[in-house]
């Protein structure tokens, strides 16, 4: 791994630095002039008399963010000493060079642009840790389970002083009194013609060119520093909606990243604010290397400041408590407690579905997971079953090319060992899948109660939208508010034949083999309108029933039996296979007689051959969805 450059570093060895430090360094081994005799191993030396001379080559810094724009950091420096030493018992005077790494404590401010730059201390080299960690460029250093920690820390500076109920009681942060309690001013505004920023933060007076919604063009406008810019019709894919995410936000920027902001204006003077972009990036003009780091601490540190751990804690296991007491815990459960999470608050549903899985409460993953346009019914699982990158939630334009590119997986589901039911991938067995009402296929009381029994699971990974290990990603494929900026794949995880020995698809498929075996035995010569009334025939189906379920009107369906379609239409037959629910072998000879072929890569062939296959229990509704969400034409008219 290639390490990244520490700009601070590089900055400390301008001119207006480097003496100050070299004659600090200077006076220290003057002395101690014991130490550098312990680095002249090797020779008899009585005493040194003089420092000559010294090089510096300066190794690491490290950052501890004081209170304001103060900062103290400690400069390792390897210094390489030449002096002039007595030795032996004539005492000879010679020259001589020793190295040694001393630690140079110095401490400044980033408003005052360093020009108040002290030096502390110098002491021999102790690598020390600061209590709050910079990077070089002045990002703080964060790890996951401190995020909590530090959004507490600008809770308690400008919020729980007037406010300490909001500690321990579920109360909503006000963000606006937050922001004004750290001398921020919200202005509401369009920032861009195409609404691509949600918010802007100004540590500096500037001059910027904002969108005018009643002229339709741009005009100039002058912002004071300490303004933050909000467009409340952002459709926001990071704040999920929320105005108050996205005021938490800014404020995590402002108090945490100014320091950032101000040692980039000593480089460049023309940043004056933070841009957060609705596809997550960030810009501020030419300032584009500690962003990514900069917008993930705020989106992560916006809904620790929304939803107090202490409280939001306490608060979701009463509510877990409360719905246990009265024997209602089950998979809708979950969704009842994100509506009242969110509704105490006042922060978007995502939101508080994301703050629950954060904390401990897995259960929240199956709550409100939307895909397809439509929100999934709510599932619970074996605890510990998926990762935060997993799900067994897919679209369905996602979940046909990974069966058609998956060999097994695609052998098991021809096979009718898996159906695609509810988004889910789910083994094919009575104690899974079931029929409602309307004769759609739905997932059992059972199986969204055991989810990890009976469903494929899939990795979710970003291709294009969000850095690598963003936790966000998965969030925002489940969500309303994906962006079509984002694009994602999705890798299989179990083994199908795994999960299928839950089934005992063994047995299964043994009499499914023999039946198969004799109604391949029995149609091998017939047309196909002679193959379609056997079939009927054979599993029992009316004509007002194929009808209802394939979507195809009576006179149709009455020409094919009757051979009075010489030229088949390729959408009808599959209209037919499908609802039929026959297995590949069967559907080869139809196929055939029928006079239907599909080409290898052809998007709209693979979908339609998925539609015969993994669409074969759902209705002629689900299938005809799937179908016009890929981009194609329905199987009929409905």
């Amino acid at each position: 791994m290639i390490k990244k450059p520490n700009s601070f570093l590089e900055y400390l060895q301008a001119d207006r630095f480097l003496n100050k430090i070299k004659n600090s360094i200077f006076s220290w081994c003057i002395n101690h002039k014991d130490e550098l005799i312990n680095r002249l191993d090797g020779y008899d030396i009585s005493y040194i008399a003089h420092v000559e001379e010294i090089d510096l080559e300066y190794k690491n810094v490290w950052i501890d963010s004081k209170e304001n724009t103060d900062i103290q950091f400690d400069l390792a420096v390897e210094v390489e000493v030449t002096v002039e030493a007595v030795s032996g018992k004539h005492h000879d005077r010679d020259i001589y060079s020793a190295r040694i790494w001393v630690t140079v404590v110095c401490e400044g401010s980033l408003a005052k642009k360093l020009w108040d730059f002290k030096i502390v201390d110098v002491l021999e080299f102790n690598k020390t840790k600061p209590s709050k960690p910079l990077s070089g460029d002045f990002v703080p250093f964060m790890s996951r389970n401190q995020y909590d920690e530090y959004a507490n820390e600008i809770l308690e500076a400008f919020y729980y002083k007037d406010y300490p109920e909001a500690k321990t009681n579920p109360l909503p942060i006000n963000t606006e009194l937050l922001a004004s309690k750290m001398g921020l001013t919200i202005v509401n505004t369009c920032i861009t013609k195409d609404r691509s920023i949600f918010g802007q933060i100004f540590f500096a007076d500037a001059e910027v060119e904002l969108f005018n919604t009643e002229k339709k063009e741009n005009e100039k406008k002058i912002i004071k520093k300490n303004t933050m810019l909000v467009d409340d019709k952002v459709a926001y894919l990071r704040s999920f909606g929320s105005r108050n995410l996205t005021i938490a936000h800014e404020c995590v920027h402002s108090y945490y990243h100014r320091k950032t902001f101000l040692f980039a204006q000593m480089i460049n003077n023309d940043i004056h604010y933070i841009q957060c972009r609705v596809n997550g990036a960030m810009r501020s003009n030419e300032f584009i290397t500690t962003t990514d780091w900069m917008e993930i601490q705020a989106n992560a540190l916006a809904p620790c400041l929304l939803m107090p751990k202490e409280s939001f804690v306490l608060y979701a296991n009463k509510l877990f408590d409360d719905y246990s007491t009265r024997g209602t815990v089950g998979t809708y459960t979950i969704n009842e407690i994100v509506d009242e999470l969110a509704r105490t608050y006042q922060v978007t549903l995502y939101a508080a579905r994301k703050r629950l899985i954060d904390l401990g409460f897995e259960l929240a993953v199956g709550a409100y997971n939307w895909v397809d346009d439509h929100y999934v019914r709510p599932y619970v699982f074996k605890k510990g079953s998926l990762a935060s990158n997993e799900t067994f939630t897919v679209s369905y334009k996602d979940v046909y090319k990974k069966v058609i590119a998956n060999t097994k997986l695609r052998m098991a589901v021809l096979s009718s060992q898996y159906v695609f039911v509810e988004n889910h991938l789910c083994v094919n067995s009575p104690d899974f899948v079931e029929k409602d009402e309307n004769g759609d296929l739905i997932l059992t009381d059972y199986a969204l109660s055991n989810m990890d029994e009976c469903c494929v699971k899939f990795k979710y990974k970003t291709i294009k939208g969000f850095t690598a290990d963003s936790d966000y990603g998965l969030v925002c494929y489940l969500s309303r508010d994906t962006s079509k900026e984002l694009e994602y794949d999705l890798e299989i995880l179990n083994d199908p034949a795994s999960v299928s020995e839950k089934s005992n698809f063994g047995e299964r498929y043994r009499v499914h083999k023999e039946n198969v075996d004799e109604v391949i035995k029995a149609i091998r010569n017939m047309s196909f309108g002679e193959i379609l009334k056997y079939l009927m025939n054979y599993l029992d189906i009316s004509i007002k029933e194929l009808e209802v379920d394939s979507g195809l009107n009576e006179r149709t369906i009455r020409r094919y039996l009757n051979g009075e379609n010489k030229v088949a239409d390729k959408r009808s037959v599959v209209a037919f296979l499908r609802t039929l629910n026959l297995p590949v072998r069967i559907c080869e000879i139809a196929l055939n007689q029928a006079g239907v072929a599909f080409k290898n890569g052809d998007d709209e062939d693979t979908a339609l051959l998925s539609v015969m296959t993994l669409l074969r229990k759902s209705s002629a509704k689900e299938a005809n969805q799937f179908l016009t969400k890929l981009g194609f034409e329905p199987l009929n008219k409905e």
